[in-house]
């Protein structure tokens, strides 16, 4: 862990990132899961959401990620907030690594849904070619290789620094059998890694403080905790922040709406005992 708190901001909004250059980390998201994108910024981590489109999947149905029995990886589906694509499919990865290398001549990269949608996906026939052509036996070895050899890809063509998000489960094997991220195998490409912890009101912080600890435990590489900052009660956010910090290696408040709203957390977290 670092020694200096290191604070930083996700955003989507060029002003505020601009406002905000005073925190150690600026993230600029340059592709979000709308399917949105956006000139990178100087001075920050441009953020691309690698396996998820709404837009792009509105346009090309058939790249959608699809399970054994048939669900698609979309919002019409109770389990997810957004489309996931197919990520075998050569044409999007084209489309993300030349994002990648736009993104990369600007500053470093943070690699945002960057996995599978969840367990049981993908089966759609792209994958199962890929897959009775790769000569690996096991379904979820397979699909954890496709992520790595991704991965590997995107560290091959940056000069600067790699971040990658995960999700917010502090168990290993879990991140393997539910994703396809073999976190052992990728550790070698990314240089920091970003874990979401959000609530709404963090009126308690027991949670976060078990799971902080537990990602301390199983990364051997720097990592970042993101929490959720937008219209959230400063006090709470506070609180939050000393707990996350203790554990991360920085903290980065996501979708505040205002400069002032961050400014306010530091100033709490910085005169609180």
């Amino acid at each position: 862990m670092s020694t200096t708190p290191v604070y930083g901001l996700v955003t989507s909004d060029a002003d505020l990132a601009q406002k905000m250059s005073q925190l150690s980390v600026i993230m600029y998201e340059i592709k979000d899961v709308l399917g949105v994108h956006r000139t990178p910024l100087p001075n920050t981590v441009s953020m691309i959401s690698c396996f998820s489109d709404n837009q792009w999947l509105k346009e090309h149905p058939d790249f959608v990620a699809v399970s054994k029995d048939g669900m698609t990886a979309t919002r019409k589906e109770k389990y997810f907030d957004y489309d996931w694509v197919c990520p075998t499919r050569k044409e999007w990865q084209k489309k993300l690594l030349a994002l990648v290398r736009e993104a990369d001549r600007v500053g470093p990269v943070r690699l945002d849904t960057i996995s599978f949608p969840r367990e049981g996906f993908c089966f759609c026939p792209v994958c199962q070619t890929h897959w009775q052509q790769s000569g690996i036996a096991d379904w979820e070895a397979w699909r954890a290789s496709v992520i790595t050899d991704f991965v590997r890809t995107c560290r091959e063509m940056t000069d600067n620094q790699l971040y990658m998000t995960l999700y917010p489960d502090p168990i290993k094997h879990h991140h393997y059998v539910r994703f396809g991220v073999d976190i052992d195998a990728i550790l070698p490409y990314i240089d920091c890694f970003v874990v979401p912890l959000y609530d709404l009101h963090y009126s308690v912080t027991y949670w976060l403080e078990a799971m902080a600890w537990g990602f301390r435990d199983m990364l051997q590489k720097p990592f970042l905790i993101e929490l959720y900052a937008c219209d959230t009660d400063p006090k709470r956010l506070a609180k939050a922040t000393q707990v996350a910090q203790h554990y991360a290696d920085g903290v980065l408040f996501a979708y505040a709406r205002k400069a002032e709203d961050i400014e306010r957390v530091l100033d709490l977290v910085r005169n609180q005992p």
